[in-house]
Order: structure tokens, then C-alpha cells, then sequence
């Protein structure tokens, strides 16, 4: 089976991160809150597609954004997902995909659904973050 291939995007403000509640309609994990992302495209790297994802989830544009790290997550499929913490960024923050964005503290990370993300935001936190 052919492995696909994401990125998703911890935007940091403070002391806390971006989080989205995905609408019901979703393919994958409906309803649950996560960080957001999406698929990279055929032919795309991953760095262009974080700016195009983020350009379509929160109509904004990274600025300053490093790579956290790589985690593999199982649904109807298996998708190698490419973590990146973004800290500064264009733009208004604008729910184009999800049913709601919310900040959550660094502390609550444990209200994440997904363990790739929780996984993910606890290796920003030992390594790039302060939180």
C-alpha cells in the first residue's frame, strides 16, 4: 500500500497553540479536535505544501516556521505526516475548513485527539518550544 504524505502546522502564539474542531463531514477523524494540515500534493515538497495548506485552512502565510518531525498515522490509510511549528505568519486567522478554531495551552495538550499530535507537540515542546 502506497504511504501519503501530509503536513500539519502548530501555530504558537504565547504559550499556547491552534487547534481545530473538524467539521462532521470529514473523511478523516470527524468532529475531533487537532492540529491543523493537509495533504501533500503530487509533485509538491513538503515546505511548499505547508504554505499552500495553511493558505487554504487559515488564509495566512508562514513567516518564521521550522521542521519539529515526521510521524506515521493509521486510519483508512497510512499517512506519513511532516510536523512544522510556525511562530510568526501573514494574515488573519480565518476557519475556512474546520467547525472552530480554538488556542489551547501547552499544558492541555492532552485534550488532542490524535496521538500523532500529541506526539508531535510534546517533541516541540523538548525541543524547539518553551511551553
Amino acid at each position: 500500500m502506497t504511504i501519503r504524505e501530509a503536513v500539519v502546522f502548530v501555530l504558537v502564539r504565547g504559550g499556547s497553540f491552534l487547534v481545530e474542531r473538524r467539521k462532521e463531514n470529514k473523511q478523516l477523524d470527524p468532529g475531533t479536535v487537532s492540529v491543523p494540515g493537509g495533504h501533500v500534493e503530487d509533485g509538491e515538497d513538503a515546505e511548499t505544501a505547508l504554505r499552500r495548506e495553511m493558505m487554504e485552512e487559515l488564509s495566512i502565510e508562514p513567516i518564521d516556521h521550522e521542521y519539529v518531525s515526521t510521524k506515521v498515522y493509521s486510519s483508512t490509510y497510512d499517512i506519513r505526516i511532516h510536523f512544522y511549528s510556525v511562530t510568526s505568519w501573514v494574515g488573519e486567522i480565518q476557519a475556512n475548513e474546520a467547525e472552530e478554531l480554538m488556542w489551547l495551552p501547552f499544558e492541555r495538550r492532552g485534550e488532542l485527539a490524535l496521538d500523532t499530535d500529541l506526539a508531535a507537540v510534546d517533541d516541540y515542546v523538548r525541543s524547539i518550544g518553551k511551553g
